[in-house]
């Protein structure tokens, strides 16, 4: 999911379902597309009105044939031949991805 719509490629609006956010205010997706971070593509990326983090699904990564690796301090998502194609360093009991150089925008 992401509250930047800006972000993804091959975008179709079409409305779906509420999101509850931690505060218990709501957001409502308005969206789907294609968000394309270095050699990494993870398509029906929902667009929520109102989110104002990214979030990644880990379960969605492994039905699309990734394999998703947490350590201590890392999260990685790798593809079938083991190359990392997106890494996320815990903070303060999350995974944050930085992704400034290799994110690709319409």
């Amino acid at each position: 999911m992401t509250g930047t719509k800006s972000l993804l490629m091959s975008y179709i609006e079409k409305k779906g379902p509420q999101v509850t956010f931690g505060d218990n205010s709501r957001g409502t997706t308005k969206g789907y597309g294609v968000l394309k971070i270095g050699k990494l593509s993870i398509e029906n990326v929902s667009y929520v009105e109102g989110l104002n983090n990214n979030l990644f699904s880990v379960s969605q990564f492994c039905s699309n044939g990734k394999r998703v690796e947490f350590t201590d301090n890392k999260c990685l998502v790798k593809n079938e031949e083991g190359e990392t194609l997106l890494t996320g360093i815990l903070q303060d009991k999350l995974y944050i991805v930085q992704w400034t150089n290799d994110i690709e925008t319409c």
